[in-house]
Parts: structure tokens; sequence; C-alpha cells
């Protein structure tokens, strides 16, 4: 009798080979998309239907095996090898071509020299490789270097001018950047142009923990989709935080004028500074501050109106400078630097020549940022003043005005994915190294990043809800710190897209005003109005952004 012989396409059963496929197509879908590595964008809207997919077409596998099997009909190599080797072929040819094995250089634009040196952004790359990430990071633009700084260390950067730098660089398609590293004020305009993308369909949330609402009034707008339709969206993760601090010398007011506590209000330590004018004439400076044409006068001016109990932005969302509250902050200035209280070349101070200033031993209030206090309490060049400043416990309203309404000045910077990233098909990869930067684990083992320059050791409060709730310490710079953000001492400039020049506008006036008092301070502020109502017509601040 002949024997009959059987072919391999007599032993082929399509509805296997179909299943294997589908299986391995799904199951590489679903990978790509919960990797770093994703370019198809497509991936994100339905990757929450994918293991849902991958049950059922595992069950329908083994469901056709378990059907032949009953009825003897399965062949072990032709029916089960067969197909699960090519499936395993394809499944790895997939993720080859994905890119999924690659490493991919995510290039952030930020603080080059401070907490992104090169041995820390060695370290870095050298945790994510640890922990599987294929990610490494680079630095692109360095806020540090951006205007003509040199030498070791970061310098406190002029935050004004690496402004109009890196915002012309974008504007010209010179910059490459997939994170940028944002001002707290910068944000509004970012979001307005396009230049950076919502994070929520990006973010791991179990992961990213924020501080006591600083997520909201930093990085949460109303973004219009379509120009009609509100709906809230997060651009920015917080990395790190800046609060404004009152110090005053405790050792001077005890000796020159008995004063054993801190003050009640403005008007009291006012009083206390015109006591000790009044006794000592010019021997001592009373109030000393950033009081040059930048944001940091507008930081001085804000803290002072909320004192008042003013506000600069209407019911109906416009912005209003010219109103009594305002006008009681310039005169205030005014006042004390008429008589005084304030030294005139305040107009001419920043950070760096304020707290040299009140280095000098001859001054007895200052306010500054956290750096200038852990100066005092670390740098040699201060040690004289060591255990002879405090800060204030809480913002000191004036009398009449709740004191709730008394905030200082919330600064910071965070991080956000560029429009680049996006269309680079690196948004995700992005996401997860700003998710590493801004984990407990990296605040904790680099806790406020020190990086000297020009004479002083800059400081960066970590915006973590851990860290912060963890903080310990009497007196120290982050307990301070980390009291005000606990208690809410702070607040956020207004957020609009044109803030810069908003801000621009509203400072040269009252600084013009301070520096020679050739109009009334009601007459600088409705020139100011005058000047923001022609320059940014139709200009509405949106009181639902936080």
């Amino acid at each position: 009798m002949k024997k009959t012989t059987r072919s391999f396409r007599d032993d082929f059963k399509w509805q296997y080979w179909l299943l294997i496929f589908a299986l391995v197509i799904i199951l590489s879908l679903h990978i790509i998309a919960q990797s770093s590595h994703s370019p198809y964008h497509f991936l994100i809207y339905i990757q929450d239907f994918l293991p849902e997919a991958i049950a059922a077409a595992i069950s329908a596998v083994i469901t056709n095996y378990i059907n032949d099997f009953n009825n003897k009909s399965l062949k072990l190599v032709p029916h089960v090898i067969y197909p699960l080797i090519a499936g395993t072929v394809l499944f790895f040819a997939i993720l080859f071509f994905s890119g999924v094995f690659s490493t991919v250089e995510i290039v952030i634009s930020g603080m080059g020299d401070g907490q992104f040196t090169e041995n820390e952004i060695q370290r870095i790359n050298d945790e994510l490789s640890e922990s599987n990430k294929n990610l490494k990071i680079s630095l692109g633009m360095n806020y540090c270097r951006i205007a003509g700084q040199t030498g070791d260390g970061c310098p406190p950067v002029n935050v004004n001018r690496v402004y109009s730098l890196l915002t012309a660089r974008i504007e010209s398609g010179e910059n490459n950047s997939d994170i940028y590293e944002l001002d707290v004020i910068w944000i509004p305009y970012f979001v307005k142009k396009g230049w950076i993308i919502p994070l929520d369909q990006y973010r791991n949330k179990s992961k990213i923990r924020y501080t006591f609402g600083v997520e909201q009034e930093t990085g949460r707008f109303v973004y219009k989709k379509d120009g009609s339709t509100p709906y809230r969206q997060t651009f920015v993760v917080p990395s790190f935080l800046n609060v404004g601090f009152l110090m005053y010398r405790v050792d001077l007011f005890h000796r020159l004028i008995g004063k054993d506590r801190e003050p009640s209000s403005w008007d009291e330590l006012i009083e206390w500074l015109y006591e000790v004018k009044e006794k000592y004439g010019d021997e001592y400076d009373g109030f000393v501050f950033q009081g040059a044409r930048y944001e940091g006068l507008m930081c001085n001016f804000m803290e002072i109106l909320w004192a008042n109990g003013g506000e600069i932005v209407e019911e109906n969302g416009v912005p209003l400078v010219n109103t009594p509250e305002a006008v009681r902050a310039l005169k205030f200035f005014g006042r004390l630097l008429r008589d005084g209280i304030i030294p005139k070349e305040v107009l001419t101070y920043n950070e760096a020549k304020s707290l040299e200033h009140f280095a000098g031993g001859k001054t007895l209030v200052l306010r500054h940022w956290p750096r200038a206090f852990y100066n005092i309490q670390h740098y040699r060049k201060y040690r004289h003043l060591r255990n002879k400043v405090n800060v204030m416990s809480k913002p000191l309203p004036f009398k009449g005005v709740a004191r709730a309404s008394a905030k200082m000045s919330l600064g910071g910077w965070s991080y956000a994915v560029s429009r680049h990233a996006y269309d680079s098909g690196r948004a995700k990869p992005a996401m997860e190294v700003i998710e590493y930067l801004t984990s407990e684990k990296q605040f904790n083992e680099s806790l406020y990043p020190q990086f000297s320059g020009q004479g002083e050791t800059s400081i960066r409060i970590p915006a973590h809800k851990l860290v912060i709730e963890n903080a310990k310490g009497e007196k120290d710079t982050l307990d301070y710190a980390y009291t005000y953000l606990k208690n809410h001492y702070y607040r956020t400039r207004p957020k609009f897209p044109y803030y810069a020049a908003f801000s621009e506008i509203l400072v040269r006036h009252i600084h013009q005003y301070l520096k020679d008092g050739g109009q009334t301070a009601e007459e600088a502020l409705k020139n100011a109005q005058e000047e923001l109502n022609k320059t940014i017509p139709g200009l509405k601040i949106s009181r639902d952004s936080s």
C-alpha cells in the first residue's frame, strides 16, 4: 500500500497564525505605549484598551488550542511551535524597529552649573542607566551662562535677561530643548504661545506629589482648546520654590531701643525704625530691599500692596494698578526714602547688593529670599551676623488690615515639556525625566542644591510635599521656608500671558517715581495705567487660573 505523505500546507491552520500574530502585535503596542520611546502619538489614546485586547487574544488562542486538543487534531510542531517561533521573531522585530531598546537623549534648558553641573548630569545618567530607563540627559541652554556670566558656580541669574534671550531663541527656532526650566512668572506666556504642552496624559500620578497648593498656583491654567470651551490642564511640575523673607537684626533692636520681640505690623516696625533714626541719626539704615528697575522691585511692591489689603486685579479680571491701596504702597516707599529710613542706593540694588549692604552690620531690616538667611547662617563672610538675625515668623500687615492679607511673593522654578519634544516623539521620555528629577529620592539626596557664585551660596527649596512635611529644624532656613509654605504665607504674582510687559511698565513708573519724585504717587500710577491700556489693549487676567 502506498504511504501518503503530508506537507506543511496540509497541517497549516491559518487561525493559529492569525491569533498569535494578533497577540504579538497588540502586546508590542502595549509595551511601546508603556515605554519611554514611543513616537506614535495615537498610542496615547488607545493604550488604556490594550490590556483588555491582550487578554482577549490570549483567551482566543488558548480556547482554539483546547478545542483542537480535545478533538485530537492538535499537532505540536505545525500548530504550536512554528507560530510561536514566528511570533517571537516578529515581536522582537517590532520592538527593535520601534526604538524601544535605544537610548533617548533629553535636552534640558535650565540652571547649568547650578543643579546641572557636569558631575550632577553624570550622576543622573548613571542612575537612569542602572534603573534600565534607556534615558540620558544633556544641558541645552545654560541659564547661568546665558547673560555672559563666566567662572565657577552659578550666580543668581537675571531672570529678565534669561527670559528675553530664551523666548527670542524659541521664536527664531534656534532652541531644540525637550524640557524647559521656567520661572513661575513665565509659565502663562509659554502656555499662550503653545511652546509647552499639557502634562496630564503623560503623568504617572502615583509618582508625583506636590507641595501645599503650589502645583495649582504655579502650573494649572484654564486653557481654551477651541476658543470657547475652557478646561483645566497642568503644564508644569514645580521643582524648586522661593518665598520672600523679612529679616531683622534682633540684637540691634534690643540694644538700640530695647525691643525684645518681633513687631506685630508694618506700622509698628516703622515706628521702631523712626525711633532708631531719631536717636542715632544716619548711623543706621532702616530698611533695605531689591529696588533696582527689575522684577525684584515688583515683588517688593506687591508685598506692600498685599499688606495694605490691595489687589491689582479687579473682579472682572482686568488689572487696575491705580487704586487707593497701590497709592498707599507707593507712598510708603517714597516716604521712607525721603526720610532716610531707606537709603537711596537701594534703587540700584539686586539680591546680591542688598545682602552685601545688610552684611555691613548697620542695617536693621532686610527683605530677601531664603538664600540670604542661609548665607548668614553658613557662609564665613557673614559670620559676624550669625545668631543676630531673625526671620519674621509670619508676614506683616498694616494696621486695620486682616493679617491673612499679608503675604510674601512666591518664586521658584518648574519643569515643562516643550512642543518640540512632542513633535519629535519625546514627550513621554521627557516626562519620565521630570518625574525622576522631582522625586522624593532626588530631593532627599541633594536636599537643597548649593552652588557658589559671586561671593554667596544659592539654595533652592525642594517643591515636594513629603520633603516639606518631614522637614525638621529650629531657626533653620528650610524650617522657616517650609513654615511659610505650610501656612500659606505666600502668593503668586498675577498670572497672565503678557505679565512680562505688564511688570516692565509698572516697575518703570514705580522706579521713576521713587528715583526723582517729579510726580505724585497718584500721577505715577495713573500714567502706568494709561500706558498699560495702550500697550496691551484688552488685557484681561483670568481670576480662575489657579
